[in-house]
C-alpha cells in the first residue's frame, strides 16, 4: 500500500480524539506540577511526556504502513518471541516497586507483557482468519486459539 492510500483510509475522527486526549493529559500534568520550581512548559516530566507522545505518533505512522498480510506471515514468530521474553523475565527481570516485570536492555527498560498483548492479538487473528469461507464463528471456533 502506498502512503497516500493509507492516509485516505485513516480514521481521522479517532486520530483527532487521541490527539485531543493527549493535549488534555499534558495540560493536566502541567497543572498538577505547577509550582515555583518549574522552569518552563516543556521542562521535566511534561517534556518527557510530550517526547513519548511524539515517539508514539512516529510508531503509529510506521505501524499504519505495515500490511496485514506481513503480520499474518510473522504471527507465529512474534508469538514465540513474546513467550521467550516472558520467560526471560523470570531469570533476568528487574524488580521495580516490588514487582519483577521489566527487562533492562542498556538504558532502556522493556515490559514484555505489553509486547505479548500485541503478539497474542496478531496470533489469534491469524488462527481465526484461516478459513475465509466461514461467515460466523461459534463458541467451538473460539476454543482453538
Amino acid at each position: 500500500m502506498t502512503l497516500a492510500k493509507n492516509l485516505r483510509n485513516m480514521d481521522w475522527g479517532i486520530l483527532a480524539v487521541v490527539f485531543l486526549l493527549s493535549v488534555i493529559g499534558v495540560l493536566n500534568l502541567r497543572s498538577a506540577l505547577a509550582g515555583p520550581d518549574q522552569a518552563g512548559f516543556f521542562s521535566g516530566m511534561v517534556g518527557r511526556q510530550m517526547l513519548w507522545y511524539g515517539l508514539g505518533a512516529v510508531a503509529m505512522a510506521f505501524a499504519a504502513g505495515i500490511h496485514y498480510q506481513l503480520l499474518d506471515r510473522w504471527a507465529l514468530v512474534l508469538w514465540v518471541c513474546a513467550v521467550i521474553l516472558l520467560v526471560l523475565v523470570f531469570f533476568l527481570g528487574r524488580t521495580v516497586y516490588g514487582s519483577t516485570r521489566w527487562l533492562s536492555v542498556g538504558p532502556l527498560r522493556l515490559q514484555p507483557s505489553e509486547l505479548t498483548k500485541l503478539a497474542v492479538i496478531i496470533a489469534v487473528a491469524r488462527v481465526l482468519g484461516r478459513d475465509p469461507e466461514q461467515d460466523t464463528l461459534t463458541l467451538c471456533h473460539l476454543v482453538k486459539p
